[in-house]
């Protein structure tokens, strides 16, 4: 009897996390075909950290903007700063998203936007990207690791293509001149070296 119990307790267990991960995967493949796109302009790539792996860092800019209306931080001399979370709408700016306003709920306009925690200071609020890796095949990301022509930020104009849903967002690529770094990487005439 107790072995049976204990039995479903672990089949139980086991089905919750088989169901999470499927949630994952649904949900993840549904912001990419669903949302909308947001490109943001990065600083040079740095693809590689021998803790963690093969990716591409995306290492994006933080940015502040004003803080939205009735929205205030504490005023106590010892809380200067506050967290909050709030929807960044985006508008975009000759090929390339910028964050246009922070809102308390989502824009009621056709606007991507992303829900972000940022830190509030007074009238400003600073905020940070939650995405900050690309990952891929070993054997590109170590070619991009060793190719300074990639990583040259001012020869080359490398985006990233973030598909928003729901506030949420997921990285879905990496653009080096307007090409899927993927393909760029096998287009590079010295690639054959590192296959």
């Amino acid at each position: 009897m107790r072995a049976k119990i204990i039995l479903a307790v672990l089949g139980a267990a086991l089905f919750l996390q088989i169901a999470a991960l499927i949630y994952q995967i649904i949900y993840y493949e549904s912001v990419l075909t669903y949302g909308k796109t947001i490109v943001l302009q990065i600083r040079p790539l740095d693809p590689y950290n021998p803790f963690t792996g093969r990716y591409v860092n995306l290492r994006l800019d933080s940015f502040g903007m004003k803080m939205p209306k009735g929205v205030r931080c504490p005023t106590r001399e010892r809380e200067r700063e506050c967290k909050l979370k709030l929807f960044v709408a985006f508008k975009d700016n000759d090929g390339i998203s910028e964050p246009d306003e922070a809102l308390t709920a989502p824009p009621s306009d056709d606007r991507a936007y992303l829900r972000l925690e940022g830190e509030g200071h007074s009238d400003r609020v600073s905020f940070n990207y939650p995405f900050d890796r690309f990952y891929m095949k070993e054997q590109k990301a170590r070619y991009v690791d060793r190719s300074s022509s990639i990583t040259n930020a001012a020869q080359n104009k490398v985006v990233v293509i973030v598909k928003a849903l729901g506030g949420k967002g997921v990285v879905e690529n990496v653009l080096i001149n307007d090409i899927p770094i993927s393909q760029y990487i096998e287009d590079m005439e010295d690639y054959g070296d590192y296959k």
